[in-house]
């Protein structure tokens, strides 16, 4: 008779390449946050400005990767157009 033993695992339910994208979204989220208090000038000018998606700049400019850094970025901040 086999007698199956319950294993408790966190995610147990999630494949690899959901558990990795969790951890980078809140390794991401973290960092953010960490940036957005400590050092708000680079944080708005920089971290904003490159990695968000910012249609001017996909296309005037051609910031490809932000069609991909978008969704890793958590809203909350806003950056005002005369920076561009």
């Amino acid at each position: 008779m086999t007698y199956y033993q319950y294993r408790f695992s966190l995610g147990s339910g999630l494949t690899p390449v959901i558990k990795h994208l969790i951890i980078v979204l809140v390794s991401v989220y973290l960092f953010q946050k960490i940036m957005e208090i400590s050092l708000p000038e680079i944080y708005n000018y920089y971290f904003i400005y490159y990695l968000s998606l910012v249609p001017i700049l996909l296309w005037k400019k051609y910031f490809l990767w932000q069609l991909v850094t978008y969704i890793f970025l958590h809203g909350g901040s806003s950056i005002s157009s005369s920076t561009f």
